[in-house]
């Protein structure tokens, strides 16, 4: 992976972004009033979110991958258990194998669509309402303004 220092590419990437912008904040504050500082403000606060949240959807899938180990092998000792019962007779070796890689199989693909699932629909929820409830309180005042100056058309 690409680095900068004891920074990922995206790291750097980042935190550059929120520099400029903390730059832009003071210099458009200057020249266009104090309350632009915030307004910017809250875009740092929009990248820090994002930032911080974008990588939860791989955390969560590493955890139930995780989480699903001890549940794999129960199921995979239940299934043998219950061909074994069903045919009177023990399994061989490789056909507790071919069970292995059948349930093991079926389970991850299983597992995987839930995870990404449920992980993509975390950002988009949680990470949307904070970003765009930041952005109407750094946003919001203006917006209002504009539209009843009729800059902004409704």
């Amino acid at each position: 992976m690409n680095r900068i220092g004891n920074m990922t590419l995206r790291e750097a990437g980042a935190v550059f972004l929120a520099l400029a912008l903390f730059v832009a904040a003071f210099v458009v504050g200057y020249h266009f009033g104090a309350a632009w500082a915030g307004r910017i403000g809250s875009l740092i606060i929009i990248v820090g979110v994002w930032f911080a949240f974008s990588d939860i959807p791989q955390v969560l899938r590493e955890q139930a991958e995780r989480m699903s180990g001890i549940r794999l092998e129960l199921e995979i000792y239940s299934e043998i258990d219950r061909l074994e019962d069903e045919r009177h007779y023990p399994l061989n070796d490789e056909e507790k194998a071919q069970v292995r890689r059948r349930v093991t199989n079926e389970k991850k693909k299983n597992l995987q669509k839930a995870a990404g699932a449920s992980a993509e629909r975390f950002v988009l929820v949680e990470v949307l309402i904070v970003c765009i409830g930041t952005f109407v309180n750094g946003f919001g005042e203006w917006i209002v303004v504009c539209m009843k100056a009729g800059k902004i058309g409704w």
